[in-house]
């Protein structure tokens, strides 16, 4: 990873005369466009009509991408979208299901599956979303 000072470094040799102090700060400001487009980058916009606190979710983000993929940032993901305490289980390397403690609604199905998505390894696939005996199969 390229460190700040390499960065403005590189990017003065390219371009003398741009200012590059206010873009290497850009993450840290709070205006919601800046905040939003940022979620756009991290591929986690889809989870913003899901999440119980969005400011959570642009907190956590980085630590999310740096882990993306893991069984770590599958927890957060789903803990965004409500579900903190939700059952997962590997059926394979990359086909999996869900059991979310509770029946859950159209709303709650289509948010554990944006958080999968965004979360799980590229060619992770749900299986499964069952609680007792309801049952929703995939593929």
């Amino acid at each position: 990873m390229l460190r700040p000072r390499v960065i403005e470094a590189a990017i003065r040799n390219v371009f003398p005369e741009f200012d590059v102090k206010p873009v290497l700060n850009v993450r840290l400001r709070t205006d919601p466009e800046i905040q939003e487009a940022i979620l756009w980058e991290y591929g986690l916009i889809e989870l913003l009509p899901y999440a119980v606190k969005p400011e959570t979710l642009r907190t956590e983000a980085l630590e999310f991408i740096r882990t993306r993929g893991t069984l770590h940032s599958i927890r957060m993901a789903l803990r965004w979208v409500g579900f903190p305490k939700i059952e997962f289980s590997r059926l394979s390397w990359y086909e999996y299901e869900v059991d979310p403690g509770e029946i859950p609604t159209d709303l709650q199905i289509d948010a554990i599956k944006a958080a999968l998505a965004v979360s799980v390894q590229a060619r992770g696939q749900l299986r499964r979303i069952y609680h007792e005996d309801f049952e929703v199969k995939y593929g």
